[in-house]
């Protein structure tokens, strides 16, 4: 044991405890999801100890209980005059004796993260740093290729979408910055840095990069690992900290620096491909198993060596580079992305309807050529029809299809464009705010007292003159799953009716909407 001695009293001495050296630590680092939950709570309101209230002109008992935050029962428990029988009997200047408490029942949020080792492309995950002695500091984190190369090099720094939509390889948050909300369990939190973060890249072509690595990958997946930091940043390069991860990252005054977590065998978060159709393209494999599945519910489709074959027909004049799986699942993710089709649910509503118009993707051109509307006669995957609406869309789209009709039915791009612009914009209806059906309609779109928000659309035609129409978004009623309404819309009648309720059907299936699809309610 250490001994105190002095230096002018040398025969005084004295026997201390060892001294230690208090470091700041980072201890944990992992993936995690969270779980809010609400929780009921009693609050103390109502008057102090003691306090009388001194009744006014206009009182009441009632109105009193309510000005204190306290009930008429409670008041005239504590106070030893009033009565039921004379509650109502109050004078002015009278005194009364308040309940001291009264409890009420408030409902708070309690937050809770459990750690995952696995996830998803395009998820919302947390990831939780503890730590001891560091509250109101600054923490970075970085996410990583593990082990070996996989949607990036190993080591390399993987791109992040913060909670405020940002992109970045590091993110930053502040130590204990949980205790600033409102959450109960707030203070559980004072010792710890908590990211919530979204594993993605705003660049597309990086992306599809990802996809396609996750998507060769043997098992579907790649591994990867957190480093966190918090000795290199601004102001903090003082700071004698000492890590406890996994493995090393460089070292500092001589010391190795174990900031990496997770960087070892049994550990890695797998990350790979979300299950979920939201907010995200789909793969080429993904696209022929969902075309494949449509054809096999209808046998008499799934038949012949054209089983499995896109746009086939004799009528359809698409090149034959185009007829392909992958440039099909290309421009359905762009009309996806352009026109906001972006939830599995207004996918599946979309897929429905252009599977029906194109004769199960068999052809993109309508097979009467002779229709008293030629030669604008359906085009494209939902069928573009009538010189008006071919008109409107060469404004929008500046191609030339007035001119040249088929440059809907024989340019893939436009085949997929014409048909995301008549779902999100090009249904024409009356100028006005809001759509609800005529009062002719069938009763299987009247039923539900369908009403939406309605967009005006100026355009200026091939005169010069400008002219509008009023439209619906179509993405709005998906996202009440009216197939019906959608239906009917789309094709002006009943055509098609029970076939588009069953592909829509189908498609749930294929999705697996139930069970996978992260949005539904």
């Amino acid at each position: 044991m250490p001994t105190l001695k002095f230096k002018d009293f040398p025969n005084i001495f004295k026997s201390i405890t060892p001294l230690s050296i208090v470091r700041p630590k980072v201890t944990k680092a992992y993936f995690a999801e969270a779980t809010i939950e609400e929780v009921e709570v009693e609050s103390e309101s109502g008057a102090e100890d003691n306090e009388k209230y001194v009744v006014e002109s206009g009182d009441t008992l009632g109105a009193i209980a309510t000005k204190k935050g306290t009930t008429v029962a409670a008041i005239i428990e504590s106070d030893p005059i009033i009565t039921t029988a004379n509650q109502n009997s109050l004078s002015i200047g009278q005194e009364i004796i308040l309940p001291s408490t009264v409890p009420a029942k408030e409902k708070k949020q309690k937050i809770t993260f459990k750690k995952v080792d696995t996830g998803n492309l395009g998820q919302e995950i947390y990831v939780v740093v503890e730590t001891e002695l560091l509250q109101g500091k600054t923490m970075a984190i970085n996410i990583r290729q593990g082990k070996e190369k996989g949607i990036e090099e190993q080591d390399k720094n993987l791109m992040l979408k913060d909670d405020q939509g940002d992109y970045s390889t590091m993110v930053k948050t502040t130590i204990g910055g949980m205790c600033e909300t409102d959450y109960l369990n707030k203070d559980d939190f004072a010792d710890q840095a908590i990211f919530k973060i979204t594993i993605d890249s705003s660049d597309k072509e990086k992306k599809d990069g990802w996809i396609k690595s996750l998507n060769d990958a043997t098992d579907k997946k790649t591994l990867l690992y957190i480093l966190a930091d918090a000795h290199t940043l601004e102001e903090q390069t003082e700071l004698n900290i000492q890590y406890l991860g996994d493995t090393e990252e460089g070292e500092i005054r001589g010391e190795k620096i174990t900031n990496r977590w997770l960087d070892t065998d049994g550990q890695w978060f797998k990350f790979k491909l979300s299950s979920c159709g939201c907010d995200r393209d789909l793969t080429e494999q993904e696209v022929k198993d969902i075309i494949i599945a449509m054809r096999k519910s209808e046998t008499y489709v799934y038949q012949g060596d054209n089983k499995e074959k896109l746009f086939f027909k004799d009528n359809c004049d698409l090149p034959e580079d185009d007829k392909t799986f992958k440039r099909f699942a290309e421009e359905l993710n762009t009309v996806f992305d352009d026109y906001d089709i972006n939830t599995c649910l207004r996918r599946m509503h979309f897929l429905a309807q252009v599977y029906h118009e194109t004769d199960r993707f068999r052809t993109t051109k309508e097979y009467n050529e002779t229709a008293s509307y030629a030669p604008y006669i359906g085009r494209g995957l939902m069928q573009l029809t009538w010189e008006s609406n071919y008109k409107k869309y060469k404004s929008y789209s500046d191609v030339d299809c007035v001119d040249d009709e088929e440059l809907i039915a024989n340019d893939l791009q436009n085949a997929f464009d014409s048909a995301g612009w008549f779902w999100k914009q090009g249904k024409v209806l009356s100028v006005g705010t809001t759509w609800s059906p005529p009062a002719s309609a069938p009763s299987y779109v009247t039923v539900n007292s369908p009403s939406y928000s309605k967009t005006t659309i100026t355009y200026e035609d091939e005169d010069g003159d400008t002219k509008s129409y009023g439209t619906i978004d179509m993405n709005l009623i998906a996202d009440d799953d009216y197939v019906d309404v959608i239906s009917w819309l789309v094709n002006g009648g009943g055509n098609g009716l029970t076939e588009r309720q069953d592909y829509l059907e189908e498609l749930k299936e294929v999705f697996e909407y139930d069970t996978k699809c992260k949005n539904k309610g």
